[in-house]
């Protein structure tokens, strides 16, 4: 199971203590409040209108937009996890219709990660060399060199590691060292170049991931959905006939 920004734990010590309350409640119009009593801390409100769905609160605000019914477009997500709480973010982001910009620190869904692109940088560098590796391990003559004896295969073997620790160690010191700053990051990798290798087209692969906040109101949404049907399923009492 996929690792966020938020861990679904944390989310569900945020809100266990939240009360919902029903603001409105007129079809595919709604309003539903979540607070814990007393504070508006991790407070939200999931709002609905045909077509679209905002959750707004403590952290930020995303809208969406599908289907008529957006509770029913996020409900596909139930089942795919024990405690109902099935997530897809890929999917929900393409229905954004508008994040708040949070002040300075911005509400995008995603946003550049260090963690990303140092996997990114060193995936790059193995799918390069994969083959070569592969082939350098290999005790099969049929992948020698056909001018290569055992003993000059070691040798060319031997200075093919050594290039290829060169190689990284160069990575490491000239473009690793800016992971921490998205755009000095992608200036290093797009420049760098060391002995043939360089990042050719590396400004296509994606290093953002999903914001904490972002997932934590996707977890938010399909949760409070859980909790406004369970409210909706429980029998009410029928009230006491009154005397005329």
């Amino acid at each position: 199971m996929r690792e966020y920004a938020c861990p679904k734990e944390q989310f569900l010590r945020d809100v266990s203590e939240h009360v919902l309350t029903v603001l409105r409640d007129d079809g595919a119009d709604r309003h539903l409040r979540f607070r814990k009593p007393g504070t508006s801390c991790y407070g939200f409100d999931l709002i609905t209108w045909p077509g679209h769905l905002l959750i707004t609160g403590d952290c930020g605000s995303f809208l969406f937009q599908r289907l008529e019914d957006m509770f029913q477009f996020f409900r596909s997500g139930q089942a795919r996890d024990p405690d109902g709480l099935g997530i897809n973010p890929q999917n929900w982001s393409e229905k954004l219709l508008a994040t708040d910009c949070r002040g300075a620190r911005g509400g995008a869904a995603k946003k550049f990660s260090e963690e990303k692109f140092k996997a990114s940088i060193k995936r790059w560098f193995d799918e390069h060399f994969e083959e070569e590796i592969q082939n350098d391990a290999s005790l099969d003559e049929a992948d020698w060199n056909y001018e290569e004896d055992a003993e000059q295969r070691a040798k060319n073997v031997a200075e093919r590691k050594v290039r290829r620790d060169a190689i990284w160690a160069e990575i490491e010191s000239d473009v690793l060292c800016h992971s921490d700053n998205e755009h000095q990051a992608a200036q290093a990798a797009y420049d760098f170049e060391h002995d043939g290798f360089s990042f050719q087209d590396f400004i296509e692969v994606d290093n953002t991931d999903y914001t904490f906040h972002f997932i934590w109101c996707t977890y938010a949404v399909v949760w409070g959905i859980k909790r406004y049907d369970e409210a909706k399923a429980v029998p009410q009492p029928i009230p006491e006939e009154v005397s005329p």
